[in-house]
């Protein structure tokens, strides 16, 4: 078994592999474990791009003479450097996720007061879309727990957008 014998079929699969799951993570429509699966096996794709690199550099090196591959991959390079660059706060969260953690802290009694209705309202609909929301000192993450896409669900039934 030669290097190409793997290299080709390991950056085919690993690009098919990517290339779903990063689809369906992009549409938020995940299932299972579609983000670890694409986490951890982006090495083996990265490991097939590498390998069918080193196996074809002599070609590879010509993309980089001036044409409108080298184009691509100047722009594809400045995207990558100012998603490194434009990252919000230096602390590490967006300030959005700033804000949709302290929703998710916040008291039904405040989220009354932000989308102007009462908290028995709240609680009606919370309780109406499968969550077991008691009284208005609860917040979310008390009712909700860690679970991301059942908060997401819950924010959609507090402010709208919640029906699945």
């Amino acid at each position: 078994m030669n290097l190409r014998q793997i290299a080709t079929p390991l950056t085919i699969g690993g690009f098919i592999l990517m290339a779903v799951t990063g689809v369906l993570m992009f549409f938020h429509k995940e299932i299972g474990f579609n983000k670890p699966v694409h986490e951890w096996f982006s090495w083996a794709f990265l490991t097939g791009a590498a390998l069918h690199i080193y196996l074809n550099f002599g070609t590879f090196k010509k993309y980089f003479r001036p044409s409108i591959g080298l184009g691509i991959i100047v722009i594809l390079l400045g995207v990558l450097s100012a998603s490194f660059l434009l990252q919000g706060e230096k602390k590490g969260k967006s300030p959005v996720r700033n804000l949709i953690s302290k929703v998710e802290d916040a008291p039904i009694s405040t989220l009354a007061i932000l989308t102007k209705t009462d908290s028995a309202t709240i609680i009606k609909s919370l309780n109406d879309n499968g969550f077991k929301a008691q009284n208005e000192n609860q917040s979310l993450n008390e009712i909700v727990g860690k679970n991301r896409e059942a908060k997401e669900h819950a924010l959609g039934a507090i402010f709208g957008g919640g029906d699945k």
